[in-house]
């Protein structure tokens, strides 16, 4: 990683340490994002107050359905299964979930 010293030969400074390169890692991804400022925007309801969701209805097919469009080298979830097994088992799982 380099900074923005220059060096005695005119080349940007290498910093090798780590708490140096995360400070300019910091630093500069502060300055090209926006600060929170805390404000929640304003927003119209699209409901009224005494709308709510009682339940949710699905089957084992509509499991399966979403199971089948699963990519298979996508990254595991908080559950630390591989979409490649859980397609491959996912016949025999969509009852149970």
């Amino acid at each position: 990683m380099r900074t923005n010293n220059i060096d005695c030969t005119g080349q940007p400074e290498l910093v090798t340490d780590d708490a140096t390169k995360a400070e300019l890692l910091t630093n500069y991804f502060a300055s090209v994002y926006t600060v929170d400022d805390g404000n929640t925007p304003a927003f119209v309801r699209q409901v009224d107050d005494f709308t709510k969701l009682d339940t949710v209805v699905f089957t084992s097919t509509d499991v399966f359905n979403c199971i089948k469009k699963l990519k298979p080298k996508s990254a595991t979830g908080r559950d630390e299964l591989s979409p490649f097994v859980v397609k491959k088992i996912g016949l025999s799982i969509a009852e149970t979930l």
